[in-house]
C-alpha cells in the first residue's frame, strides 16, 4: 500500500503561527493527522509569516512619508470574496515620494543566505502601490527593498520581492560605494525590520485593498499550491465506509481524520472572534457535517424557535449552502436560486429550503449537544434527498455560516467559512469541498477547483446554445435570416468545444492562466448566445405580426417574478400574443399583461380596450383599466434580516401608471428623475430635498413612445361588474401607432356560474396614514404620513379594491379618528375589528397608571360598541416584546381587557418561543402577529390557547415581486392554519417615499433601510405596484379555496356528489404550494362548478 504525504492548511492566514495538519492518502482513504507547528507558519508549504488582512482590528501603521493627508477610512471589509484591509487616503499636497505603512505585526528575521526568501503581497488599488522592506545593517543603518510600483489597475494585482538576502547585499554594495556604510558590510547578515506598502498618490485620493502579504521560502513554496489565493475557501471532505451516528457529540473516529473547515470570517468585519470549526464526511448514502461553536467560557447559546422552519435567524445557529454537482432538485428552481439552504439552531430545530423559498422540506437528520462555552451539531444529508443518484465526486459547493446571539437584542454576529459580502445568501462567494476518493496535493486541488468552475460557466453557454437551436431551428426555410444564425451558432459551438478541450488538456500551472484569460472569454460567448436567442424569439415571434408593422407584441401572465432586461433575450414564459384571455368571477379583478417591443422608434403610441360583449350583457370598456408598468432603479432586493443589505440599483418593474413620463429614467446613470412643471427632479439622490414634491398621475392612459429596440410592457386588469351575467365576452385591446397598420388584440372573458366567497382568513396591514391636522395633502417624508380627506378615502378604496378590509390605525387625536372611520365606512371597508395604536398598552404597573390606562381606553370601546365594530385591538407596547417585557405588560393587559379591549403586538422571528418557555403569553395576548414564514405548529398552539396569529414579514412589503407575495400570502398562509395577514407596511418611508435611497439612519452606517411601499402616494390618490396586484391575487387565491370549502361542505350533505365531493376534499388537502398558482385557480374552479347542484 503506498503514502503519499502532504503539509496542508488552505486557510488564509492572520498573521499568527498556526497548527499543521499532515495529509496522508492510503488507497480509499483521505486522512488528517494533527502535526506540531513547523518553522512556517502552517499556511501553506514554504509559507514563513503572512497576514492575511482578516481584522477583526487593521494591521496597517502609518510608518514614514511627510505627505499631508487625512486617512478617511481604515477597515476591514469583504471585496472580491476576499477579507482585505481597506483604506482610503485623501493626499492634501502634490509632493512627490511615497506614503510608507508598514504590518504590525511583522516580527524582525535575520537574512543570512541560508534560506532564499521573497515577498509576495496582492493589494488592489486606483492608485501606484509597491510593497516595501526596511533592512537593518550593524551600527544602525538602514535601507529600503522594494517591489516596484504597480500601475494601479482597479484590480487585484500580485506584487513580489524577489531573493530578499541577495536584495540585501546589492543594497549593502551601492551603500559601501558612496560610503554610507564600511567596507565588507555587504557580507554581514542584515535584519529584515519591517514589511509594508509604499502609497504613490500625491494630490489625490488613493483607495487601497490589502488581500495578502507573505514571506515564504523559494525552494519550498509555490503560488499553484496556494488555495489561499482564490477568492473563496476550499476544502475537503474524508471518506468514510461507516456513518456516523448523527447524535452530535462528533467522537467518531472518521471525524478526526476529516480536515477543519475553519478561520470564520465576520461579515465586512474579519476574523470571528469566537470561532467555528466544520469537518465533512462522505460516505456511499450520505455527506455528514460536523460543526463545533465555539463561544465565551461559561456561556450557553441562546435559541427559542422549536417549529420546523421557524424564524433561527437571530439565536445562534447553524447556516449550511449546498449546491451538490448534477442535483435533480435543484435542476427545477430558476437560475438564482439554484442552492439548498439548511437550517439547525441550538435547540435541533430544523429548516430546510432552496434558494429563498423555505417550503422545500426534505428528509435529513441533525442532532445537537450544549456544553458550557460552546455546541455541536451534526448533519446528515442522504444523497436521495438532494436530488443525487449516487456519491457524486469532484467539486461541491459549500458555505458554513454561524449566527451568534449577543446582549445587543437584534444584533447578532454572523460568521461564514468562505467570506460573504452582502449576506449568507451570497452564492458567488460560497467555498467549494472536494470529494473524492483520489490523492490530493494542494496543486492537484486548485487546479481541481480551477477545472470545475471553468467547466461550470462554459456549460452556461451550452446550455444557451441549446436553447438558441430551440428557437431558431423551427424557422421556416425561407426565413432570409435563418441560415447566418445557423453559421454562428456552429462557429460558437466549434469555439465552445475548443474552450473545454484547452480546459480538459491544461496541466496544473496552464489553469492558472486560464481561470485569468477564459473568463472574459466564455462571457463574451453567454452574450453572443443570448443575442442569438434574441433573435430566434423576434423572428419566431415575428411571424404572427403584420408584416409592415413596427411593433412586436408578446404576452406572458402578470404576476411573475419574471423580468425583461433591456437588450437581453425575453423571458421564457412570454410568446407572441395571438390573444389575451381570462377568467373571472362577477365581482372580481383578474390581471393580463402584454408587452410592445419597438423594431425602430415609434412615437405618440396609443393603447384603447373596447367592450367586452356577451351574449346577454356588456362589460363596458371602463371595465379594462390600461397602465403601463414602470421599469425603474430601486435599491435591491429586501429581506426581512438586516445582515442582508440592499444590492441596487436595480432596475425592476414596480409603478403601473397612466402617464409614463411621470418618471424619465437615466439608465447610464441608473438614476430615477420625476417630472415636474419646474422640469425633472433627481428622486434618487440620498441628499436631494424633496419636501416640495407634488407628484399626480393622469386619469386616463397616455400616449407613449418607444424607441428602437426599447420595450413598454402594459397592464390589463380587467374589473368585472358585480352581477354581471355568466358567458363568454369578447372585445379587444388595440395598439394604434401612427403611420402604421393598427394592431387589434382579441381580448376573452370568461365568466364563471359562481360568486366568489369572503376569504376563510382575515386580510389585515400595518397602515400608517393619518389625516393631517392642517387638512392639505402631502407625500410622506418620514415614517408617518399626513393626509388630506381626498389622499385617505383614495388609500382606503385602494386597499380594499387588493381585498384589505381592515388596517391598523395611528391616529392618537379622537375627532381626527372618528373622521377616519366615516372615510374608511365611505370607501366599503366592512366594520370588523378595530385595530389601534392609540390608545395601547405600555407595562403599566401602579394603581394609578392602571386606572389612567383603562379611562383612557373606555371610549374608544364604547366608540366601537356604538358604531357596530366586533372588537377594539389596542396595541400591546413594545413589539417583539422580550421575557422580561411581557412580564411587565400582565398588569395592563389584565386592565384593559377588564374595560373590553384585546391585545394585539408583533413578534419577531425566535421570540415567541423564548417568550412562551417562561409566561404564557395568552395572558397579554389575543392577536399574535408573527414574522417569517408561517407555521403551522404554531398556529396550532396558539389556537389552543384560545388566541389568533396573523403573519409578516414573508416577506416584509418592499420586494418587487408579484408571484411572491401572491404565493407567500394566498396559498401558503391558508395551508398553515394562520387566521389571517397584517403584513409591514402599506407605506412606509424611511425618508421620502419616492427615494429608495434616503433612508437617514443609514447614510453614515451604510445600513440603510429600502422603502416599505405596496403603493406610492400622490396628490389626489395613489399609484399602484406589480407586488400589490400579485397580493391582491393572493387574497383572489383564498376566496377561491374558501368558495370551494363552502361548496364541498354543501356537497357532503347530499348524495349524488357526496364522492366528487370527499375527492375534492382530498385534492385540497394534498395541494402542493409550488404549484404553478393560475393552474390551481382553475382547478379549484373547475370543482366548484362539478359541485355545484
Amino acid at each position: 500500500m503506498s503514502e503519499e504525504i502532504h503539509e496542508c492548511r488552505v486557510e488564509r492566514g492572520t498573521g499568527r503561527r498556526c497548527g499543521l495538519f499532515i495529509i496522508i492518502v492510503t488507497g480509499c482513504a483521505l486522512t488528517i493527522l494533527a502535526a506540531p507547528p513547523p518553522e512556517t507558519d502552517g499556511l501553506t508549504k514554504g509559507v514563513v509569516w503572512r497576514q492575511g488582512f482578516e481584522g477583526p482590528d487593521p494591521s496597517l501603521v502609518d510608518w514614514w512619508g511627510n505627505i499631508e493627508k487625512t486617512v478617511e477610512l481604515q477597515e476591514i471589509k469583504t471585496e472580491d470574496g476576499r477579507t482585505v484591509e481597506h483604506l482610503v487616503i485623501r493626499y492634501n499636497v502634490a509632493k512627490t515620494g511615497g506614503n510608507y505603512w508598514s504590518v504590525r505585526d511583522f516580527a524582525p528575521l535575520t537574512l543570512d543566505g541560508d534560506r532564499k526568501l521573497s515577498v509576495l503581497a496582492r493589494v488592489k488599488s486606483n492608485h501606484p502601490v509597491a510593497i516595501k522592506g526596511n533592512i537593518r545593517f550593524e551600527g544602525g543603518k538602514s535601507g529600503i527593498i522594494d517591489s516596484g510600483w504597480t500601475k494601479g489597475t482597479g484590480q487585484f494585482e500580485t506584487l513580489r520581492i524577489e531573493d530578499l538576502h541577495g536584495r540585501a547585499i546589492r543594497t549593502a554594495a551601492n551603500m559601501v560605494k558612496v560610503g554610507v556604510l564600511p567596507e565588507g558590510s555587504e557580507k554581514i547578515p542584515v535584519k529584515l525590520e519591517m514589511l509594508g506598502f509604499g502609497f504613490g498618490a500625491p494630490g489625490e485620493t488613493a483607495e487601497v485593498f490589502v488581500d495578502d502579504i507573505l514571506l515564504y521560502d523559494e525552494a519550498l513554496f509555490s503560488t499553484d499550491e496556494d488555495v489561499g489565493a482564490l477568492p473563496f475557501r476550499v476544502g475537503w471532505a474524508a471518506r468514510t465506509d461507516r456513518a456516523p451516528v448523527v447524535d452530535g457529540l462528533l467522537d467518531e473516529e472518521g471525524w478526526k481524520r476529516a480536515p477543519a473547515l475553519d478561520d470564520f470570517t465576520i461579515l465586512d468585519k474579519g476574523r470571528a472572534e469566537m470561532q467555528t470549526v466544520g469537518r465533512v464526511l462522505y460516505d456511499d448514502s450520505a455527506l455528514t457535517i460536523a460543526v463545533d461553536c465555539q463561544d465565551v467560557p461559561g456561556r450557553k447559546p441562546e435559541a427559542n424557535v422549536k417549529f420546523r422552519d421557524g424564524s433561527m435567524w437571530e439565536e445562534d445557529s447553524i447556516e449550511i449552502f449546498l449546491i451538490p454537482p448534477e442535483s435533480s432538485v435543484l435542476a427545477r428552481y430558476p437560475a438564482g436560486s439554484r442552492y439548498f439552504q439548511f437550517g439547525i439552531n441550538a435547540l435541533g430545530t430544523r429548516y430546510d429550503g432552496v434558494g429563498y423559498d423555505g417550503s422545500w422540506d426534505a428528509d435529513w437528520s441533525a442532532a445537537v449537544t450544549v456544553q458550557e462555552g460552546s455546541w455541536q451539531a451534526e448533519i446528515r444529508f442522504p444523497y436521495s434527498e438532494l436530488g443525487l443518484t449516487s456519491s457524486p465526486k469532484g467539486v461541491w459547493i459549500l458555505n458554513l455560516c454561524r449566527t451568534r446571539s449577543t446582549s445587543t437584542p437584534g444584533r447578532p454576529e454572523h460568521s461564514a467559512w468562505s467570506p460573504v459580502e452582502i449576506g449568507f445568501h451570497d452564492v458567488s462567494h460560497f467555498g467549494r469541498i472536494v470529494v473524492g476518493e483520489e490523492k490530493y496535493s494542494l496543486a492537484m486541488v486548485r487546479a481541481l477547483v480551477l477545472r470545475e468552475d471553468l467547466r461550470a460557466s462554459l456549460e452556461l453557454v451550452a446550455l444557451a446554445m441549446k436553447k438558441a437551436r430551440n428557437w431558431i431551428e423551427p424557422l421556416p426555410q425561407n426565413t432570409p435570416q435563418k441560415p447566418g444564425l445557423l453559421e454562428k451558432l456552429a462557429h460558437i459551438d466549434l469555439r465552445v468545444e475548443g474552450i473545454a478541450s484547452e480546459i480538459t488538456d491544461a496541466d496544473d500551472k496552464g489553469l492558472k492562466a486560464l481561470a485569468a484569460s477564459l473568463p472574459p472569454r466564455i462571457a463574451a460567448l453567454q452574450d453572443k448566445m443570448d443575442k442569438a436567442v434574441f433573435q430566434g424569439q423576434i423572428l419566431a415571434f415575428a411571424r404572427d405580426m403584420p408584416r409592415d408593422g413596427h411593433l412586436l407584441v408578446l404576452t406572458g401572465p402578470a404576476i411573475t417574478n419574471e423580468r425583461f432586461t433591456p437588450g437581453r433575450s425575453f423571458p421564457q414564459s412570454f410568446r407572441a400574443a395571438k390573444v389575451l384571455s381570462a377568467s373571472a368571477c362577477a365581482g372580481e379583478t383578474e390581471s393580463l399583461t402584454f408587452v410592445l417591443y419597438a423594431f425602430g422608434p415609434v412615437q405618440d403610441i396609443r393603447v384603447e380596450a373596447s367592450d367586452l360583449t356577451g351574449e346577454k350583457a356588456v362589460v363596458p370598456s371602463r371595465s379594462v383599466d390600461l397602465r403601463v408598468v414602470k421599469y425603474w432603479y430601486q435599491a435591491g432586493r429586501e429581506l426581512s434580516r438586516h445582515m442582508e443589505k440592499p444590492t441596487g440599483p436595480l432596475l425592476v418593474p414596480e409603478l403601473l401608471l397612466k402617464d409614463d413620463s411621470l418618471i424619465v429614467v437615466d439608465r447610464e446613470a441608473k438614476r430615477n428623475f420625476m417630472r415636474t412643471p419646474q422640469g425633472l427632479v433627481d428622486i434618487s439622490d440620498p441628499q436631494a430635498d424633496l419636501s416640495g414634491l407634488a407628484p399626480r398621475d393622469s386619469k386616463e392612459l397616455q400616449p407613449f413612445d418607444l424607441q428602437a429596440g426599447e420595450l413598454k410592457q402594459i397592464w390589463v386588469n380587467i374589473k368585472v361588474p358585480v352581477g354581471t351575467a355568466v358567458g363568454s365576452y369578447r372585445g379587444s385591446i388595440t395598439v394604434k401607432p401612427p403611420n402604421a397598420p393598427q394592431i387589434h388584440l382579441p381580448l376573452t372573458l370568461e365568466v364563471y356560474p359562481f360568486t366568489l366567497l369572503p376569504p376563510v382568513i382575515e386580510y389585515s396591514i400595518f397602515y400608517r396614514g393619518v389625516l393631517s391636522r392642517d387638512g392639505l395633502p402631502h407625500i410622506s417624508t418620514r415614517k408617518v404620513q399626513q393626509l388630506s380627506e381626498e389622499q385617505y378615502l383614495a388609500q382606503m378604496k385602494n386597499l380594499l379594491d387588493h381585498g384589505v378590509v381592515s388596517a391598523t390605525s395611528y391616529q392618537s387625536r379622537a375627532p381626527l379618528f372618528r373622521r377616519e372611520m366615516e372615510l374608511r365606512a365611505r370607501a366599503g371597508l366592512p366594520k370588523g375589528s378595530i385595530y389601534t395604536y392609540n390608545p395601547a398598552t405600555n407595562r403599566e404597573q401602579s394603581k394609578e397608571e392602571l386606572d389612567r390606562l383603562q379611562a383612557e381606553i373606555r371610549p374608544w370601546v364604547q366608540y366601537a360598541r356604538d358604531e357596530g365594530y366586533s372588537e377594539l385591538y389596542i396595541f400591546a407596547h413594545p413589539d417583539e416584546p422580550g421575557v422580561e417585557e411581557a412580564k411587565a405588560e400582565v398588569a395592563s393587559a389584565k386592565a384593559a381587557r377588564a374595560v373590553g379591549a384585546k391585545l394585539f403586538t408583533a413578534i419577531g422571528p425566535g421570540i415567541y418561543e423564548e417568550v412562551a418557555r417562561v409566561i404564557d403569553l395568552s395572558k397579554i395576548l389575543d392577536l399574535f402577529v408573527v414574522a417569517g414564514p408561517p407555521k403551522a405548529e404554531m398556529a396550532t398552539a396558539i389556537h389552543r390557547g384560545g388566541g389568533r396569529i396573523m403573519c409578516y414579514a414573508n416577506p416584509q412589503v418592499g420586494m418587487e415581486e408579484p408571484l411572491t407575495y401572491r404565493r407567500n400570502y394566498g396559498i401558503v398562509l391558508w395551508k398553515a392554519g394562520y387566521d389571517g395577514t397584517m403584513n409591514y407596511a402599506y407605506q412606509h418611508a424611511f425618508g421620502h417615499e419616492w427615494n429608495d435611497w434616503d433612508d437617514p439612519d443609514g447614510t453614515t452606517s451604510g445600513e440603510g433601510h429600502r422603502d416599505h411601499m405596496f403603493a406610492y402616494s400622490t396628490m389626489d390618490g395613489v399609484i399602484d405596484t406589480v407586488q400589490w396586484e400579485g397580493f391582491r391575487e393572493a387574497v383572489d387565491d383564498v376566496r377561491y379555496i374558501s368558495t370551494l370549502l363552502a361548496a364541498i361542505k354543501k356537497a357532503k350533505k347530499k348524495g349524488k356528489k357526496k364522492k366528487l365531493a370527499v375527492a375534492a376534499e382530498k385534492w385540497l388537502s394534498e395541494l402542493d404550494v409550488n404549484d404553478d398558482l393560475d393552474a390551481v385557480r382553475r382547478q379549484i374552479a373547475r370543482k366548484i362548478m362539478e359541485l355545484a347542484p
